[in-house]
């Protein structure tokens, strides 16, 4: 992986940059059948500045979130909550040593999906076939 450039961006422009790597996810070919050595250490940071990102989002909808009120903000912060669960348990497959593996047929998640995904529990076989 390239080096991290912080750059600060709305909640919705965050959401818009991870769908552009997600819809990349989709239409590239990602499966892989051998096992991977990842360097699972630019992951994690990655990781831990996304949960902190969507922690203070979080913070910052929580009073004003109300569905009657700003279903807009209702839904964004829903999201958030379920992208802080989504990232916590990568985080906690990072240190189980499982990180990588896909959580529904325990093959090898591909680089390129981590990238595009790092919260990725599945490959991208998995993935299609829930969708």
């Amino acid at each position: 992986m390239g080096d991290l450039i912080h750059v600060s961006r709305t909640p919705f422009e965050a959401n818009a940059s991870h769908l552009r790597r997600v819809s990349f996810c989709m239409e590239s070919d990602m499966t892989t059948e051998s096992p991977v050595d990842i360097d699972t250490g630019p992951f994690r940071a990655l990781l831990e500045e996304s949960l902190t990102e969507r922690l203070a989002i979080i913070e910052e909808l929580a009073p004003h979130a109300l569905p009657s009120i700003d279903p807009m903000a209702y839904q964004t912060l829903a999201a958030n909550r379920r992208a802080v669960d989504e990232i916590t348990n990568a985080l906690n497959r990072i240190d189980a040593g499982t990180y990588g593996r896909c959580a529904r047929c325990s093959g090898w998640i591909a680089p390129a999906r981590l990238e595009a995904v790092p919260h990725a529990a599945t490959c991208i076989d998995c993935s299609r076939a829930a969708a």
